[in-house]
């Protein structure tokens, strides 16, 4: 049975069809190479389309009864039988199954031996690459860190040497290394899933957009982190443990709804909710305080002993009359 180029034009009904019974054998033979229960009837169906699309294809097979009525009949079975086996296999379609094959793959760092790889190996060998950039800058900026610390420390009297480039360096590496911390946490947040698909064959290429973003997300975390959080609590009774800056960004890289999570709870803490009606009902709470204070006043002033003592009261009480 012939395929299906995906990176051609638009398809016809036609190629669309042969697309779709190309993706039910596909599915329904690693269902069976797998030993899942298939029911007859779907496998009947799938393997009668193939069929009668082989007959169309190549006029050395024996075709089946193409009438309109009977084709009509053996698409209906086709379509409810790869719906059935789609829900069976859940997670693993023929885009996953292709995704993991290497038949199906091109050739990347094959160093001229013709070698195809899948797109899940492929996507999986940038994660290496990503890791291990990671890994070499952290690694690079401590080895600078024991060395301008230890051996060569700056001088004032020194001139702009290779000592005073080391130094650069080393300020320049400082402000990046909380982002590498941030991808190396999102990179050991994704290698094992991406693992886990290639091997369950549930990779599915549509989702590495999102991968791309996680590891972008990742690295930004990594760098903001420390702005927001510089303690964390753990455990039952909610202790309070601090964490290094290089923790603080793996945990955020690793898991970014972390850094998010702590804006959203500083937001809530600095900037409370503020609406028309809470602003509504502030507006008669300082008339209240001004009658209370009129009626204290008042009652001091009948309860006054002297003249003095009233004149002052009154005149308070018509400095208060002329505010209201």
């Amino acid at each position: 049975m012939s395929t299906v180029d995906e990176d051609s034009k638009p398809l016809n009904n036609s190629a669309k069809l042969a697309r779709r019974v190309c993706d039910a054998g596909l599915l329904l033979d690693y269902a069976l190479a797998n030993g899942v229960d298939v029911d007859q009837q779907i496998i009947a169906a799938i393997r009668d389309i193939q069929l009668w699309l082989d007959g169309v294809m190549d006029e050395t097979v024996p075709r089946i009864e193409s009438k309109a009525e009977s084709l009509q009949r053996l698409l209906i079975r086709f379509d409810e039988a790869y719906c059935e086996l789609s829900l069976k296999m859940k997670t693993v379609s023929a885009d996953t199954l292709r995704a993991t094959n290497p038949a199906n793959g091109r050739p990347f760092i094959s160093f001229g031996t013709g070698l195809l790889r899948s797109e899940a190996e492929i996507w999986s060998f940038k994660m290496w690459m990503f890791t291990g950039f990671a890994l070499i800058v952290i690694a690079v900026t401590e080895f600078l860190q024991e060395m301008t610390t230890r051996w060569y420390p700056l001088d004032p009297g020194f001139e702009k040497d290779w000592v005073y480039q080391m130094h650069l360096y080393q300020v320049g590496l400082d402000i990046l290394l909380p982002f590498i911390y941030g991808l190396l946490g999102a990179c050991l947040y994704l290698l094992p899933k991406c693992h886990v698909f290639v091997s369950s064959r549930t990779f599915n290429p549509l989702r590495i957009a999102e991968y791309k973003s996680r590891m972008l997300l990742g690295f930004a975390s990594g760098g903001i982190v420390m702005f927001f959080v510089h303690e964390i609590a753990v455990g039952e009774g909610d202790e309070i443990v601090q964490l290094s800056a290089p923790v603080l960004a793996i945990i955020a890289g690793y898991n970014t709804d972390f850094i998010f999570q702590a804006i959203e709870r500083m937001v809530a803490a600095i900037l409370p909710k503020v609406g028309v009606a809470s602003a509504m009902k502030a507006a008669p709470a300082a008339a209240t305080v001004r009658a209370v204070s009129i009626e204290g006043l008042t009652d001091r002033l009948l309860s006054a002993d002297n003249e003095e003592d009233r004149s002052a009261i009154r005149s308070l009480l018509e400095a208060a009359r002329k505010r209201l």
